[in-house]
């Protein structure tokens, strides 16, 4: 998937945050890094309507995600 369709589906579902000011990047594979205004930094990662994870960076290098 590409990096801006990850990010339209971020959007969509985290209207919350996608309403804010904020900056995101390509992160890998079927996932982007999203950096908001309180200079917190998440990870979306998402592979199916079913398979997806929203964390904070720190938690996303503890636990790395596997594919679904």
């Amino acid at each position: 998937m590409k990096h801006k369709d990850v990010h339209e589906m971020f959007t969509r579902l985290f209207p919350m945050y996608s309403a804010g000011e904020y900056t995101w990047y390509p992160s890998g594979r079927n996932t982007i890094r999203i950096k908001i205004i309180e200079n917190i930094e998440f990870i979306f990662t998402y592979h199916t309507n079913k398979c997806w994870s929203f964390e904070t960076l720190p938690m996303y290098n503890k636990y790395r995600v596997k594919d679904c």
